[in-house]
């Protein structure tokens, strides 16, 4: 049916029957790294990233596109939130990311990243 979210909504349902972790690395893609750029990130950072995390520039529209784009994959989003001290409790996060030149430095330590393997 055109215009129906039905076979997104199964998406993940059913990619978890298959392997939990395929599962997670599509949530991961879709739902951490591609909608906040979507969402908050610049024109450039929109430009550069999404059509080659998956997305294509005219389907910049939903997160029912975001999810089954990410197909393409040139670049594959990974996302760190667990710390020793704190579990997955952001308001306790020590790591920290200062700006250096065109980069950024990062310290801090992880329990836990997601798609780290990969991305």
């Amino acid at each position: 049916m055109r215009g129906s979210t039905t076979p997104f909504n199964n998406l993940p349902i059913t990619l978890h029957r298959v392997d939990s972790g395929y599962r997670s690395t599509m949530s991961v893609q879709s739902s951490l790294v591609m909608h906040p750029i979507n969402t908050f990130g610049t024109e450039e950072q929109k430009e550069n990233y999404l059509p080659r995390l998956g997305m294509m520039q005219s389907e910049l529209v939903t997160l029912y596109n975001l999810m089954w784009l990410l197909a393409k994959g040139e670049l594959i989003g990974c996302f760190g939130l667990t710390e020793p001290n704190h579990g997955s409790d952001p308001a306790g996060m020590e790591t920290v990311a200062t700006k250096n030149g065109d980069g950024y430095i990062i310290n801090g330590s992880k329990t836990w990243i997601s798609n780290a393997p990969v991305a």
